[in-house]
């Protein structure tokens, strides 16, 4: 039993056996939000454009970008300006704000495969 009460201190649950009744001694709700990723910004942007293929997993196209990531730094800026005059994804206040036309653009590169080219990375 003193094992049992070690265990509980170190751990937040403790192990329940099927079919055990456990008593709750104290209950506490908090009441918490998921915050999003922050919104890109032209610099952070440029940096994740740079660095791209790095966590692709598909070996023939992380090879293909390996040292250039997407683009030269002269297509990158013209990437994301270009994207800011189409209204793309413009950025009034330093963060780029997608629009529904960057949504649309999304849905489509899906539909093309390769998720690792489209998806979100952390």
């Amino acid at each position: 039993m003193a094992a049992k009460s070690r265990a509980m201190t170190r751990r937040n649950l403790a192990p329940v056996e099927p079919n055990e009744t456990v008593q709750t001694t104290k209950v506490e709700v908090n009441a918490h939000e998921t915050k999003p990723p922050p919104r890109f910004t032209e610099a952070t942007l440029l940096s994740a454009m740079e660095g791209a293929g790095k966590l692709v997993e598909d070996e023939e196209l992380r090879a293909a970008m390996k040292e250039k990531g997407l683009g030269t730094p002269a297509t990158r800026a013209s990437i994301i300006e270009r994207a800011d005059q189409r209204e793309i994804c413009p950025s009034p206040a330093r963060e780029l704000q997608p629009t529904a036309k960057a949504f649309s653009a999304h849905h489509a590169a899906a539909r093309l495969g390769h998720p690792e080219l489209w998806q979100a990375t952390s």
